[in-house]
């Protein structure tokens, strides 16, 4: 039987607040939808952005890897849960200070929001340390969580002094350059490293099937750290060897985490994809479209400043789309586990007690498939096309797939106030 973290209450509360704020940016984009067509640097963007990031995905991530770590080391957590309290306490406070700042324009307001967030950042780093160090697994799976705790402090770090450059200019370098590097920093360095590692712990969990091509798994993960310390000197100052280096390092690490990640779902006991795996699989190949995007958009020259269409679709493809897929993909199956473990673990073998997968909704989740997908998808042509009509159309339908996921969570959550039998 897992252990759960905190008795269950800091995953969950981590995980439900970051539904929430997706929810929420989803329902603003939705109300707002000239901001899919409007400059990436407008403020109400980057509040949007935020709010999407730290508040909705990070926050998803913190949950699961404090409930995950545990098992792929197999180790308890080297922290006491009075610090990952803390950690949930001021990552909400800050998440919501930092988009309140962007919002208004108030960089100093966002960069004390960052400050905030770095701070249980820093918490969320020394449990991947020490936690880690207590661990006898040193496999690439095992590595993921060190490697994302490191990269997502220096992420946080940075945005502070991107906020703080922005009122006294501390860093004599273009913004939009910064900024992109900032944004390579958390989609590469944090959610990417995690996704290459816990992909491999938790589908072979959910789908019965078992790892394979451990090599692969491994030369996956040493090319995008290698990819990611090239982009970021080079976009900084537009080194283009050093940019090619990296967009070769990044391809080949897509290549070989795509490659071990189909062998291990072709090994799969399971041979029906339930929509949680499919989002999963759906979103990795999104993935390796985004870094064709990037790619193109690097040798082509294209930046913020410069191609502001580029940026947005290369944004969309590659946060709203694989990386949201991917996210919620994994929650689908993360959720209705933790919540039966909490609901029904101490009753098994006294009662009887329904399946984990009869917790959630399967019309829901493929609702939420369906125009999540198909909303992306309406966005992406009002961005090409600059269409107020398409962008309200993709929008809504995004808005209605977010409202369900949400619908669907909550029917889960449920459970702990009204347990039932099967």
């Amino acid at each position: 039987m897992v252990a759960l973290t905190g008795g269950g209450w800091i995953p969950l509360g981590f995980i439900y607040w970051g539904l929430i704020a997706g929810t929420a940016s989803s329902i603003w984009v939705a109300v707002s939808p000239q901001l899919l067509l409007s400059h990436p640097l407008q403020p109400g963007v980057i509040a949007l952005v935020h709010a999407w990031l730290p508040g909705f995905l990070l926050s998803i991530c913190f949950g699961a890897v404090y409930q995950l770590m545990p098992v792929v080391l197999g180790t308890d957590l080297a922290v006491r849960s009075g610090w990952l309290w803390g950690h949930l306490c001021i990552h909400v406070f800050g998440t919501l200070i930092l988009v309140a700042g962007f919002a208004h324009g108030d960089y100093p307001l966002a960069a004390a929001g960052g400050l905030f967030i770095s701070i249980g950042v820093l918490v969320f780093m020394i449990t991947c340390e020490t936690t880690f160090a207590r661990s006898d697994r040193r496999d690439a799976v095992a590595w993921t969580f060190l490697l994302a705790g490191y990269w997502i402090m220096a992420t946080v770090v940075f945005g502070t002094l991107l906020a703080l450059n922005k009122r006294w200019n501390l860093i004599p370098l273009p913004a939009t350059q910064l900024l992109s590097v900032h944004a390579h920093m958390g989609l590469i360095g944090f959610f990417l490293t995690l996704l290459q590692g816990s992909t491999f712990q938790l589908v072979p969990m959910f789908t019965m099937g078992q790892l394979r091509n451990p090599g692969s798994i491994r030369n996956g993960l040493i090319f995008s750290q290698a990819g990611l310390l090239c982009l970021g000197p080079g976009i900084a100052w537009g080194f283009k060897p050093v940019l090619m280096a990296g967009l070769l390092f990044m391809t080949l690490a897509m290549i070989f985490s795509g490659h071990a990640f189909s062998a291990t779902l072709r090994s799969r006991k399971r041979k029906r994809l339930e929509p949680g795996i499919k989002s999963f699989a759906w979103g990795m190949m999104a993935l390796a479209a985004a870094t064709l995007l990037g790619t193109y958009a690097i040798h082509s020259g294209s930046d913020l400043a410069s191609d502001p269409k580029i940026a947005r679709l290369y944004i969309t493809v590659g946060v709203a789309l694989a990386l949201s897929l991917s996210i919620l993909g994994m929650l689908c199956k993360i959720l209705p586990f933790l919540i039966w473990m909490k609901a029904y673990g101490g009753k098994i073998g006294k009662q009887k007690v329904p399946l984990a997968t009869e917790l959630s909704s399967r019309r829901l989740e493929m609702s939420w498939l369906m125009l999540h997908t198909s909303g992306i998808m309406v966005c992406l042509s009002a961005v090409l096309w600059e269409n107020i009509l398409l962008a309200v159309v993709g929008t809504l339908l995004f808005a209605t797939g977010s409202v369900c996921f949400f619908s669907n969570a909550t029917r889960i959550v449920l459970h702990l106030i009204y347990p039932r039998k099967p």
